[in-house]
């Protein structure tokens, strides 16, 4: 849509008309009031029917509101009636019409107007942008570049052109040859934040991790909320470097704004790390810095995810209860919900964790799977398994390859109906759609089919590939069922080491129950519940 925008900064700086009609509606355009232009256009055009740049104008509009049709007969028009007293170049027109059979799934009716464009305009490096951004769509890479070369001939000063042709030989291959022009870029233009942006990635293709730090992180400075999944990854292998260059910025931080920002990359990336009690004390050092009266949404979001994955749930349930006061969009107001959901639950708030579950199913058919699986979940540590059940077919009928719900089912099934062959059904669909380590529910499949072997070489991965405290509870949980009963303690005891707190899941799970009346297992709940309040009590602020 850059072409788009580009269209009324053409507009825009052509002279205006005499007529106040017109100047109405440019003056309408520069304030996106699309409503505006197109009557004031119309009423214009009702004293002067074949004024192209008028039409073109009205054409632009009906665009931004996505009335391709209008806007095709309009450009059909102005192209019908221009001359040379138009300050629109004929070029434009046909790339206008160009983006606008682009818009309508007409892409050789589209290429034809970008050809006719360039030959009726030779030196018109806007039109051979258009149809190097064509080019690029249908990853007709050389021509693109091309094409962008030669716009770039034509105004030197047309950094983006130079900058798309990197693009362009990276989707080549030409990695060489894109990385001598885009240092070219940055020599010159220091502060050019996309030419160090794909130069940092491509850093990071050749594992040079480093090199990607120090550029990435120089983008990020250039930038407002530049994307951190790429830096919050290398900050996964690269902690300690990745941590001093954010550390660096901080320092020369000289205002507060700088500062602010800086100190919610080091939260991201401290959370990368499981340093949830550093992320809160840079939360807590944010918020010092806005006013009470301001809510700051990533700030309240991060706290009360950090809470969250401290196991501390009546503080993250409150933070979650603020942003759902705040929040506008359903979707966003159901992901909310199902935090807060989980954080009831854990707390033993069964009554509030369903309500929280089931306005979601009401008011959002995309969330509502999780929701029943959440919803069922509570159910089932209330005892009543048939509400659980009637939950986890329901989410089933949404999403039957869900394989958090089939496990719940399939397991309900066996254990309280005793229906071993349904059961297996929905343990087998498992086994069919569940192979990857990432959240799997396969190894617990394979155990309550008795396939106890294979169950633990999936365990025995998962723990290889993501040794979490998660995963470690997980393995205790699964070799509790198995009745192996000193494997599920040495499991249990890795995850508590490893800073595993949920312990009102604990007590409430039934697959530790053949190792809950065990010395070992009491041992351990009491030293690491005394450890849990010691911890807190440290949180208390002192006077």
């Amino acid at each position: 849509m850059k072409r788009f925008f580009l269209f009324t900064a053409i507009l825009l700086s052509l002279s205006s008309f005499a007529q106040t009609k017109m100047e109405r509606a440019e003056q309408a355009l520069d304030q996106k009031d699309y409503a505006a232009v197109i009557q004031y256009t119309t009423d214009h055009l009702k004293d002067a029917p074949k004024d192209a740049k008028a039409l073109a104008t009205r054409a632009y509009a009906f665009i931004a509101q996505n009335d391709d049709l209008a806007a095709l007969a309009d450009i059909n028009a102005a192209i019908k009636y221009w001359d040379k007293k138009c300050s629109i170049p004929l070029g434009n027109l046909y790339c206008i019409r160009g983006l606008i059979h682009e818009n309508l799934g007409e892409a050789k009716s589209a290429l034809n107007d970008y050809n006719t464009a360039v030959k009726k305009d030779k030196k018109n490096a806007f039109c051979y942008e258009c149809r190097a951004k064509f080019y690029y769509k249908i990853e007709a890479y050389d021509k693109a570049e091309a094409d962008y070369r030669k716009a770039y001939e034509l105004d030197e000063t047309d950094t983006e052109s130079a900058i798309e042709i990197a693009r362009c030989l990276l989707q080549q291959n030409k990695l060489e040859e894109a990385a001598t022009t885009l240092d070219k870029i940055i020599r010159y233009e220091p502060m050019n934040a996309e030419a160090k942006r794909l130069r940092a990635i491509m850093y990071l293709y050749n594992d040079e991790n480093k090199p990607f730090v120090d550029l990435y992180v120089s983008y990020l400075s250039l930038v407002d909320n530049g994307d951190l999944d790429m830096l919050l990854y290398v900050a996964s292998k690269e902690y300690a470097y990745v941590l001093k260059a954010i550390n660096e910025k901080l320092k020369a931080a000289n205002s507060d704004n700088t500062r602010f920002y800086w100190l919610g990359v080091r939260v991201r990336v401290y959370q990368v790390k499981e340093q949830y009690t550093d992320a809160l004390a840079d939360l807590r050092a944010m918020k010092a810095m806005l006013s009470d009266t301001v809510t700051n949404t990533f700030v309240t979001y991060q706290t009360a995810e950090c809470h969250f994955a401290l196991y501390e749930y009546t503080e993250a349930a409150k933070m979650y209860t603020k942003l759902i006061e705040l929040s506008s969009t359903s979707a966003y107001d159901s992901s909310l919900r199902y935090r807060r959901g989980m954080c009831f639950a854990n707390l033993g708030r069964h009554q509030e964790a369903i309500s929280d579950y089931s306005s979601i199913i009401e008011n959002d058919i995309d969330a509502a799977p999780s929701a029943y699986y959440g919803r069922g979940l509570v159910k089932e540590a209330l005892k009543d398994f048939e509400g659980a059940l009637e939950d986890y077919n329901k989410g089933l009928l949404l999403e039957d390859n869900n394989t958090y719900l089939l496990m719940m089912r399939g397991r309900l099934l066996l254990l309280q109906k005793q229906d071993t062959i349904r059961a297996n059904m929905d343990f087998n669909k498992i086994l069919e759609t569940d192979t990857t380590l990432e959240n799997s529910c396969r190894s617990y499949a394979l155990m309550y089919m008795g396939r106890y072997d294979e169950a633990i070489e999936w365990n025995k991965m998962i723990l290889e590939s993501d040794p979490s405290a998660y995963n470690y509870y997980d393995a205790a949980c699964l070799y509790s069922r198995m009745n192996k009963k000193q494997e599920a303690i040495k499991y249990f005891k890795e995850c508590l080491e490893l800073g595993y707190r949920n312990f009102g899941h604990i007590e409430e799970d039934s697959d530790l129950d053949a190792i809950r009346d065990m010395q070992e297992f009491k041992d351990l709940m009491a030293k690491y519940r005394k450890e849990k309040i010691r911890n807190l009590f440290d949180k208390l602020p002192t006077e």
